[in-house]
């Protein structure tokens, strides 16, 4: 029995340890840009689910699941997509010569923005509630934590505060949230 547990263990571990880490989004604030580990455009694309074919594509790489890579910017307290790429087909990779050729991961991409949102080229995000999580600074235990965290909380796409956590205290903040969200589904 011990062994079987051993067993299961290990192979547990060696799953989650193989787990491929995903492409972030980012967000311009005050100049910098930052990675998310929070992914807003989910909730535009859950609101409106026949634009969901626009970043479905047959491209798809173990690290960029959801298929797009989004970048959001904050002016002043306001929140705008500012990019949705997307991978290139296999198609659009011969037909630009990249094909089984060894090209950057990032010249590989194609901007969807437009026809996500064929209302311009930059689209406030007043559909988005929530809170934008950015870890930054050093490395503190790979690859889950960083030393600092910015908060972002969004509400109708309008920044409402603005929190700077380290480590422990974001460890904290998950717990509650882990908490808050148990009391929510009793």
């Amino acid at each position: 029995m011990k062994k079987l547990l051993l067993t299961l263990s290990c192979a547990l571990f060696s799953l989650s340890a193989m787990a491929t880490i995903q492409q972030p989004d980012f967000i311009w604030h005050n100049g910098q840009k930052y990675k998310l580990s929070t992914y807003p455009l989910n909730a535009y694309l859950r609101l409106f689910p026949e634009k969901e074919v626009v970043v479905e594509h047959d491209a798809y790489s173990t690290n960029l699941w959801r298929g797009y890579i989004a970048t959001f910017e904050l002016v002043g307290d306001e929140l705008f997509v500012k990019d949705v790429i997307v991978q290139l087909s296999s198609e659009e990779l011969k037909e630009k010569g990249l094909y089984r050729k060894n090209y950057s991961y990032y010249d590989g991409f194609k901007s969807v923005l437009r026809v996500l949102f064929p209302e311009g080229t930059s689209l406030k995000a007043d559909w988005y509630s929530g809170i934008l999580v950015c870890p930054y600074g050093r490395i503190v235990k790979t690859p889950v934590y960083t030393a600092k965290y910015l908060l972002l909380e969004i509400k109708d796409g309008i920044l409402v505060k603005t929190e700077t956590l380290n480590k422990k205290q974001y460890l904290r903040f998950l717990e509650k949230q882990r908490e808050a969200y148990k009391q929510s589904q009793q």
